[in-house]
């Protein structure tokens, strides 16, 4: 059997996943993506190769948060 970590330890998401975990709606996130106000980081695949899908780092997310409140 296969055992998930739980996202709340988790140091990276998808997208979606971290909107859901800060309560941002999605497309603000993928607005901020676009502007480069928040960066992504493609994972490795099994085989070695980069992933298609984009993750956001628990610190990434955490600044720019933080950044909204200033």
């Amino acid at each position: 059997s296969v055992k998930r970590v739980p996202y709340t330890q988790r140091e990276s998401w998808t997208i979606p996943i971290a909107a859901e975990m800060y309560g941002i709606p999605e497309r603000a996130l993928r607005v901020a993506i676009a502007r480069k106000e928040l960066s992504v980081w493609y994972p490795p695949t099994r085989t070695g190769g980069v992933s298609t899908r984009q993750m956001i780092l628990r610190r990434d997310m955490d600044e720019w948060v933080e950044s909204l409140k200033r």
